[in-house]
């Protein structure tokens, strides 16, 4: 008879495998910065996750759609969860939750814009780690699970949603947040632009309508049933401020218009994400912090 050993996993190899479960889709560089900051050549990093992937714990793939300008358009390995080491993070922490995160490779087209995305939603939840007065309650991507055994993207996916069926009309966030403050639990969502040459109006014509369905149903209560706010804000990130007011300018003109939020992603730190007035509605000229009342 053979027996097993318990799966040994030393604690800073559990913390990348929690982070990975976490945001998806990460490269070493944003694993390094988020939990080695001291490993400055990033061996160390390296070496961690060498050994995670050689314990089949950990997937890689590689990031075949490059921004020429970023890295100087060199490729990266982006890591994303395997199987196995959900199974083994949903023994660990004895939480069912570990079913819903997708382990399923991503797709080689998007894992750009994936990675961009990943980015945002760490440095939201390092934003709010500063405001003792707001609380992170839930960050969702957009690759998590509803129903892993469905077929179906609106029954698959968690935020994936169908609105309305005749006429076909769909809403995708890029990703989903549940803040609470001052005992108010309110919904935003994600829109990651990373494309300046695609004209404004039709992303706007692509996007607005799903999110004015999405209010008018009341169907941001299904993504996140705990919220207490009947609205939402939708965060539009554009890569300049040119890009960004051409945004404001085509979903003013939308449905719902008034539920959009638009910065520069330069713009954007840990410390201006929620405080900072670097967040532009799609009309007037006066930006204002994403959360009011200052810092806290």
């Amino acid at each position: 008879m053979t027996v097993h050993e318990p799966l040994a996993v030393p604690p800073r190899d559990l913390a990348i495998l929690l982070l990975v479960a976490a945001f998806d889709t990460l490269t070493r560089s944003q694993i390094t910065a988020e939990l080695f900051p001291n490993d400055d050549d990033g061996r160390i990093t390296r070496k961690r996750l060498k050994i995670l992937l050689g314990r089949g714990l950990l997937n890689q793939t590689s990031m075949q759609v490059v921004n020429p300008a970023v890295n100087g358009g060199v490729t990266a390995p982006v890591y994303y969860p395997s199987a196995k080491g959900l199974d083994f993070l949903r023994q660990e922490r004895d939480d069912e939750a570990f079913r819903l995160v997708n382990a399923t490779t991503p797709n080689w087209t998007t894992l750009y814009h994936s990675v961009a995305v990943a980015q945002t939603r760490l440095l939201l939840t390092r934003a709010a780690a500063l405001r003792p007065d707001v609380k992170l309650v839930e960050h969702v991507g957009e690759r998590a699970f509803r129903d892993h055994t469905a077929t179906e993207p609106h029954a698959r996916y968690r935020l994936f949603t169908l609105v309305t069926q005749e006429p076909l009309l769909v809403c995708k966030p890029d990703a989903g947040w549940l803040f609470e403050k001052d005992g108010v639990r309110k919904v935003f969502y994600l829109e990651q632009d990373r494309d300046s040459t695609k004209s404004a109006e039709r992303v706007a014509a692509q996007k607005c309508g799903g999110y004015a369905g999405l209010l008018k149903h009341q169907l941001h209560m299904r993504h996140f049933p705990t919220a207490t706010d009947e609205t939402f804000r939708v965060l539009m990130i554009a890569p300049t401020p040119a890009r960004r007011d051409a945004l404001r300018r085509a979903v003013a003109r939308k449905p719902e218009g008034n539920r959009w939020r638009f910065a520069c992603l330069a713009d954007l730190t840990t410390e201006s994400f929620l405080t900072a007035p670097v967040w532009y509605r799609a009309e007037g000229d006066q930006p204002e912090p994403m959360v009011p009342g200052g810092p806290a």
